[in-house]
């Protein structure tokens, strides 16, 4: 089934910003909340955003069933995406910026051209919702990994059917190597809960469909996954970051072979909230993530991760966020909350600098 819509163009957004030279302050937290009396840029939750590779274009995706598109340059609101019947979970850009690829719970994966947000394509190969996509870094394929256990493979952009694989659950994360060669899947499924080996990996090899299984045998101090794995990351030098339900982050060398596991509360045992959200840095060298509350940065190259900076409950007690972003150049990061709230942050202080609110109605 092929769709086409043209959006119409749009007014300005604003974002607000904070001059990042300043120490904390009385006049400086009344500008944070100024902040969050903005309007937020959705309505409900940002789940998922991505960033074009030039760093100038920012899509957003939402509870409230949009994917917004927003210059960072001038803090626009470019467009609005409607289409989904339901909440968007997962949004990718790919290397060339010319397309968007969307993953909602309506059980569909969409195609959209950037930037004017035209929908080129529906596919609806899944009996349950979409967990996640993703685009190999050549930008020649993407795939998109659902409830119903199901991964599928196709060319970008004429979207032929390449390849479909099945896992024994559901597909919670979903991540494809830096030469595009191999798609790593998390499955979850209540089978392998208390098994000493926790929760797999399944490397499957876009040539000829071969999986790989990455398993740990041990306990939890030796970064066995016991939680479901919501968050699978690749950095260029081939290293693999999963991340589980209760909080802790496990490293994978280039050849699979386990490297250490790290919880980013300081210890091997679980977080009390578990992990929100987690990305890695364009370098490689530094992680973002939610956990117990706080968003924290960390310094990766060596073990255990050292911290760079902490914003502690959100730094001003606020809903932890669900989605985080870093800015190509690795300057910013920028996190989406449940509030459907999309703030700015400088690094590596992790100080709140912005905010992005949508002023075209």
């Amino acid at each position: 089934m092929c769709r086409s819509r043209r959006f119409g163009h749009s007014i300005l957004a604003a974002v607000v910003y904070l001059p990042i030279a300043l120490a904390p302050s009385r006049a400086q937290s009344q500008s944070v909340r100024e902040i969050y009396r903005m309007a937020p840029a959705h309505h409900k939750a940002v789940l998922s955003m991505a960033i074009s590779p030039d760093g100038k274009l920012l899509a957003s995706a939402s509870a409230d069933k949009t994917i917004k598109l927003w210059s960072l340059g001038d803090g626009s609101a470019l467009n609005t995406l409607d289409g989904h019947a339901d909440t968007v979970v997962s949004v990718a850009i790919s290397p060339d910026g010319h397309f968007l690829v969307s993953g909602s719970i309506d059980k569909t994966v969409r195609l959209w051209s950037l930037p004017d947000g035209r929908l080129l394509k529906t596919l609806t190969p899944f009996s349950k919702k979409v967990e996640g996509v993703a685009i190999t870094a050549d930008g020649k394929f993407f795939a998109a990994g659902s409830d119903d256990g199901m991964l599928v493979l196709w060319s970008l952009p004429d979207c032929t059917l390449i390849r479909t694989y099945r896992e024994p659950g559901p597909i919670l994360a979903m991540a494809f190597s830096p030469q595009g060669d191999i798609v790593a899947v998390a499955p979850g499924q209540t089978q392998y809960r208390g098994l000493k080996s926790g929760f797999p990996i399944d490397l499957i090899s876009l040539s000829d469909g071969s999986v790989r299984t990455l398993v740990r045998n041990g306990s939890r101090s030796v970064g066995v996954h016991l939680g479901n794995i919501v968050s699978l990351t690749f950095a260029k030098n081939g290293r693999l970051y999963s991340a589980d339900d209760s909080g802790l982050i496990n490293v994978w060398s280039p050849e699979g072979q386990p490297a250490l596991g790290y919880v980013p509360t300081g210890t091997f045992g679980p977080t009390t909230e578990g992990l929100w959200a987690v990305t890695l840095s364009p370098d490689g060298e530094m992680l973002a993530s939610v956990a117990a509350g706080d968003l924290r940065l960390q310094h990766v190259n060596s073990f255990p991760f050292s911290q760079i900076s902490k914003a502690e409950q959100y730094s001003i007690g606020r809903p932890s966020p669900l989605s985080l972003v870093f800015l190509p150049d690795g300057k910013e990061l920028i996190s989406g909350g449940p509030d459907g709230r999309i703030l700015r942050w400088s690094l590596p202080e992790l100080q709140l600098i912005g905010a992005l609110t949508d002023r075209r109605n």
